[in-house]
């Protein structure tokens, strides 16, 4: 799996700034406990070689960093990753998170991965789960804020059209408390994030079609989350640049929770097999659980998959329930976003003071299995 770590700044410029570049990788090291704590840095030589800048460069980082309380700094011996900082004694050791769903589909494995990181850092995980609905998230980052929470994982409800909220989570960031959003993560640079590169994903379920010699592709997907979107656009942009522009009659479009995923799908694409004689050879899905209400749609007109037509889903949802296909799909490391999601707050929590935002975006792994069919031979 690749790992992009993308460091926020304050502006276009400041991203520009080579010290910065040497910040984000140095910090990326510490995530990742490559250099663990009171470990010694690269030599300000060794930096200076390594990213091809001169020695004030590297200082400059090395300044911010120690002005951040993440390294210390001994003359004439080196730099040394900080040991982790003194936890307050007013702290209350607990970490919020709030999920859509806590006990199906993909959400478990997130609450896994971020339970095992925590629980290894002696935190303790109060869970909450909104329903996609704003108002009961609303209640929720409210009801951990009273509870005196160190940090807040979240998956905000969000869309580009639709009300959110970004201020109740900035006012988090004001008080103290550090918030991590995963996936459906606003713009900007107010929060750190782990997300998935959905828009490449889309592109390359697109372009795999292709390559299997389908140029009639439909695409089933969720208008009001915002990960879905980008897969979306990202299978219409690469169709267009090969000059196969979706028609609208093969986009069909659904809501997201509680109406969302398998149901709606099922009830979406029985209207689409009643009303369209003329039937795209291939569709992609932004999610297996509307993969799979597409292939039991189409059973029901006695169609199969991929005798009839073919499915590319996402998220790789093992508990689908479907005898046959076995859906090609791309991975959602649930666990490792979990994981990744608590290290970055606890690292937020022991250096309050730091003003960086990072972005990790995972490139898509792709999973080819039996439901496409090849047209080509």
């Amino acid at each position: 799996m690749t790992l992009v770590l993308y460091f926020v700044g304050t502006s276009k410029e400041a991203m520009e700034k080579k010290y910065q570049i040497i910040e984000a990788w140095i910090l990326h090291e510490f995530q990742e406990d490559r250099i663990l704590p009171g470990e010694k840095l690269p030599s300000e030589s060794a930096l200076c070689s390594q990213f091809e800048v001169s020695r004030n460069v590297v200082r400059q980082a090395l300044s911010n960093l120690r002005n951040g309380g993440f390294i210390t700094s001994v003359d004439k011996v080196g730099s040394f990753r900080a040991e982790s900082a003194d936890r307050h004694a007013d702290s209350s050791m607990n970490i919020g998170l709030v999920m859509y769903n806590v006990d199906s589909y993909i959400f478990p494995k997130i609450i896994r991965g971020s339970t095992q990181e925590l629980s290894g850092r002696g935190y303790h995980l109060l869970l909450g789960h909104s329903d996609y609905r704003l108002e009961e998230e609303r209640n929720l980052i409210e009801n951990f804020i009273a509870k005196g929470v160190d940090g807040l994982i979240i998956e905000p409800v969000y869309s580009p059209e639709s009300r959110d909220n970004r201020d109740l989570l900035e006012q988090c960031e004001v008080r103290g408390i550090p918030v991590v959003l995963l996936d459906n993560a606003y713009s900007g640079d107010a929060f750190s994030a782990v997300v998935l590169d959905d828009r490449s994903a889309g592109g390359m379920a697109a372009r795999y079609l292709l390559d299997c010699g389908h140029t009639d592709i439909g695409i089933l997907y969720t208008d009001d989350y915002y990960p879905k979107i980008k897969r979306m656009e990202g299978a219409l942009d690469a169709l267009a640049k090969a000059g196969r522009a979706v028609p609208e009659n093969r986009i069909i479009r659904m809501k997201a929770f509680p109406n969302g995923g398998f149901r709606q799908a099922y009830e979406a694409m029985m209207d689409f097999f009643s009303e369209e004689e003329e039937r795209p050879t291939a569709f992609f899905c932004s999610s297996d659980e509307e993969a799979v209400g597409l292939i039991r749609a189409a059973k029901n007109y006695d169609l199969t998959v991929p005798g009839d037509f073919s499915v590319v889903g996402h998220d790789n949802w093992r508990n689908d329930g479907l005898e046959s296909p076995f859906l090609t799909t791309f991975e959602y490391p649930g666990e490792e976003i979990g994981k990744m999601a608590a290290s970055i707050i606890i690292d937020r929590i022991a250096h309050k003071a730091a003003s960086f935002r990072t972005t990790t975006v995972l490139a898509p792994n792709f999973l080819i299995r039996d439901s496409v069919r090849n047209l080509t031979e």
